[in-house]
């Protein structure tokens, strides 16, 4: 009842708001609480109703921490805020979990369930609950006690009072191992409180603030940077005012921009009523990593503040590895579950996976004229774009003249791709290549090399070696190239004209290409060796590379050009050597 008394006999500036913080933040100090009832309202009180009040009321630590909600009856809500599929199938997000309209910060959080399209995940999450440092800065011009863009002073002076209430609610939300700065402008900047935890003396300090003329934004944000270029913590300001800058001098937002950018240091903008620039505050912001919030009354400060309260505190980072990886361009629907003190909460988000269909191409690297009679190899050549997650198994049918060739088995004079496994079956003609645990990553690569007998013959021939059925062992979507290969084979009557020594380099496969391009080149066995240099042309003619310059013996050579780094076009590969001058056109298409 004396409460309520002294409260209907206060002036209309001094609220009941005021009187309450002011009757709780002053308890630890009796005599200074005397003395400033004293001051504010001497004929309001009388000494024994003061004695009363502070004969009944405890003291109270210097540092409050809100009090705690009892588990069960929390409002709990989760949120995704970001998400990451750069590196897929890994998958990345910013989950933070609220209570009301506040981030948890409590390293309690720490069970999620995480489903993609249905399915169980297997996720890991992490969470920290880190310090933060920030500078509140607060417009304290005459214009925030007046009514919405007039000159007419505000009797109540509402914005003034919305904003020193959100703050209060601001300074409320803190840990104890939070540190805040106060700073006041009007023409002059003010450093109101330096870096404390204590919330009682923030509260004080703030209500203690008087307005005056002028405004100088960008001095104040300018000296707020200067209190945080010390701190280690995370570190931020928070910026309320209700106009344009009027008195910073040479102190510009650009200026004051590009310095937090630089420090790393996040500005957030709250503009207040309809006078306020929202670019340049929109633009500090946001090339800061911080966020603009415009208030046209001020009756939404509170939740203003609470939400950037809880953009300050950190999230939990969520990643796992997706059991579909394939990049088809499918949607994926996620669903996160939360459990906190035994309530739970759950999120929906979804993604785009992205979309690559991988090819795999399989060759020949044809040899060189085959004698009558005589063993020769077959290289096979495999090239794709398969994700190394998923490993290259398959099975493929080659088709080959039984009647002309015989098919001796598999080669083992040079080890091919590491930890591959190759098995053929020969049945009359049809050979089934078996591969399984393949990793290929570049264009070009032997699998194997198939070794057959030529028979005897009397007439030259060209016969064909092909590919009949192809099965990728894929979960994925995929392509299939194939390239037959055509073998030159010699007779006893009549031998090959394509035994002639004046071409030696074939045809580039595969062609086109993407990325790698193998060029195989044939020196006849009646040279000893001949110096040679292999060149790439641009369609201009210009030459862009060089894949070899040197001794070629006798016999069939691979190279592979790495035409990746290089734009789409036909580029011409020009052998050289001796007086001699080959070139074979390529097409390169990205």
């Amino acid at each position: 009842m004396m409460l309520r008394d002294t409260e209907e006999n206060f002036p209309n500036i001094v609220t009941k708001r005021s009187l309450r913080v002011f009757l709780s933040y002053m308890r630890p100090t009796p005599v200074r609480f005397f003395e400033r009832i004293q001051m504010f309202f001497p004929r309001a009180i009388p000494l024994t109703t003061f004695l009363l009040i502070l004969w009944g009321t405890p003291a109270i630590p210097q540092t409050i921490a809100p009090a705690p909600v009892p588990l069960q009856n929390r409002n709990l809500s989760l949120r995704i805020e970001e998400l990451d599929v750069s590196m897929f199938p890994r998958v990345t997000m910013l989950v933070k979990l609220f209570d009301g309209a506040l981030a948890v910060r409590d390293t309690a959080f720490k069970d999620i369930d995480l489903t993609e399209n249905m399915i169980p995940q297997d996720a890991e999450m992490t969470c920290a609950v880190r310090s933060f440092a920030a500078v509140l800065v607060l417009d304290r011009s005459l214009s925030m006690s007046y009514y919405p863009n007039t000159n007419v002073p505000d009797p109540d002076s509402t914005r003034w009072n919305s904003a020193k209430s959100a703050l209060h609610v601001f300074i409320d939300r803190i840990l104890p191992i939070d540190r805040l700065a106060l700073i006041s402008f009007c023409r002059t900047v003010k450093t109101e409180q330096s870096w404390t935890s204590n919330t009682t003396l923030l509260h004080d300090v703030l209500e203690g603030i008087t307005l005056d003329q002028g405004t100088a934004i960008w001095k104040a944000v300018n000296s707020a940077i200067d209190l945080l270029v010390p701190v280690s913590e995370k570190r931020a300001i928070v910026l309320l005012t209700d106009g344009e800058d009027n008195s910073s001098g040479t102190t510009t937002m650009d200026y004051v921009a590009t310095r937090a950018a630089s420090l790393g240091i996040r500005v957030y903008t709250v503009g207040l009523g309809q006078e306020v620039s929202r670019t340049l505050l929109g633009t500090l912001a946001s090339r800061t990593g911080g966020k603009f919030y415009f208030s046209a009354t001020g009756s939404d400060l509170t939740d203003i503040y609470n939400q950037i309260s809880s953009d300050l505190a950190d999230g939990c980072t969520v990643t796992y590895r997706s059991t579909n990886f394939c990049q088809d361009g499918t949607q994926r629907d996620i669903r996160i579950t939360g459990f906190y003190g035994g309530d739970s909460a759950k999120a929906d988000t979804s993604y785009i996976a992205p979309y690559n269909v991988p090819h795999v191409q399989l060759s020949f690297a044809e040899p060189a004229p085959i004698s009558a009679g005589k063993d020769f190899l077959v290289p096979v050549l495999a090239s794709d774009t398969i994700d190394a997650s998923e490993p290259l198994s398959f099975r493929a049918v080659i088709r080959y003249p039984s009647s002309d060739l015989d098919f001796i088995g598999l080669s083992t004079e040079r080890r091919v791709l590491e930890g591959i496994d190759v098995r053929v079956e020969d049945i009359a003609g049809l050979l089934t290549l078996s591969v399984q645990r393949g990793q290929v990553h570049r264009a070009g690569v032997v699998l194997c090399d198939l070794l057959f007998r030529a028979n005897p013959r009397r007439v030259a021939a060209v016969i064909p070696l092909s590919w009949d059925s192809f099965n990728l062992e894929r979960r994925c979507p995929f392509q299939i190239e194939t390239t037959d290969a055509v073998l030159m084979l010699d007779g006893f009557c009549e031998p090959l004209l394509a035994r002639r020594t004046d071409r030696f380099l074939r045809s580039n496969f595969p062609n086109p290409f993407h990325a790698f391009t193998v060029i195989p080149i044939d020196i006849p066995a009646a040279t000893s060796g001949m110096y040679c240099e292999v060149r790439i042309l641009d369609p201009l003619g210009n030459v862009v590379a060089q894949p070899f310059s040197g001794i070629l013996t006798a016999g069939e050579h691979l190279l592979t050009w790495d035409g990746s780094g290089f734009p789409s076009g036909m580029y011409t590969i020009e052998l050289t050597g001796d007086g001699h001058r080959e070139r074979k056109q390529a097409l390169l298409l990205r």
